[in-house]
């Protein structure tokens, strides 16, 4: 990593981005100055600017990375289990939030299915990943469920492309996490107590109750290797 990338923050971003349009006014006011210069001048900027949300862009992208979790294939589909777009927004939520991100999705129906999901960060820097589908008509599925099927697959597909988001089988992700012992962070406990707090007294109880199976006594107890079990056991009761 160069020492361009760890140096340059959000402030420092901000900073240079005031002194630029600063000097820029200052010159547009001198009577003898010339309007070619100007827009010279503006479109440096804009470069500058870019190229200074890139780097800050980078810079939380690869701390985020280090943040996301292997995500479990919790749903059977036809012929194969998969990560559920709900499993995955979950987990990765907290930690987008926190490092500066947000995620969108542009769809088109027009002829194939064509979903873009864009992960955008708060400088202004945005990367993007584009798929095409035909609608999937596998099983029973009526023309408006085969599209929604497709259009699912591909937001799963785009957003753990952009993310480098890896799935496994239960058994798979247990066998490779069993020496992990670190505990969740306070964005996934907050998420969790947050989750917890809008549950009913007896979900609260039975919710509890998993937790002393796992040895588990409280929230912040919890382990990483269990944080994608226990959330989806938590969404499940929120439900």
């Amino acid at each position: 990593m160069s020492n361009e990338l760890r140096t340059v923050n959000n402030t420092e971003v901000a900073q240079q981005d005031m002194s630029m349009a600063s000097r820029i006014v200052e010159l547009a006011s001198m009577p003898d100055f010339d309007v070619a210069k100007l827009d010279k001048l503006m479109d440096l900027q804009e470069r500058e600017m870019n190229r200074l949300a890139k780097i800050a862009f980078n810079k939380d992208f690869t701390s985020m990375q280090s943040e996301i979790t292997t995500v479990t294939k919790s749903k059977q589909g036809h012929k194969y289990k998969y990560a559920t777009l709900e499993d995955i927004v979950d987990i990765v939520r907290p930690t987008l939030e926190k490092n500066g991100f947000a995620v969108s999705f542009g769809v088109n129906t027009t002829s194939n299915i064509i979903v873009t999901c864009t992960l955008m960060h708060k400088e202004g820097h945005s990367i993007e990943t584009t798929i095409q589908l035909p609608a999937d008509e596998t099983g029973s599925k009526n023309s408006v469920q085969a599209i929604g099927s497709s259009i699912s697959y591909a937001k799963r597909y785009t957003l753990s492309s952009l993310l480098n988001i890896a799935t496994r089988d239960d058994d798979d992700a247990q066998a490779a996490m069993q020496k992990d012992t670190r505990l969740i962070t306070p964005l996934q406990l907050k998420t969790l107590e947050k989750k917890y707090k809008n549950l009913s007294k007896e979900a609260q109880e039975d919710f509890d109750q998993r937790l002393r199976q796992m040895n588990v006594s409280d929230l912040p107890s919890i382990q990483v290797r269990h944080y994608n079990q226990i959330l989806s056991w938590i969404n499940k009761a929120v439900a």
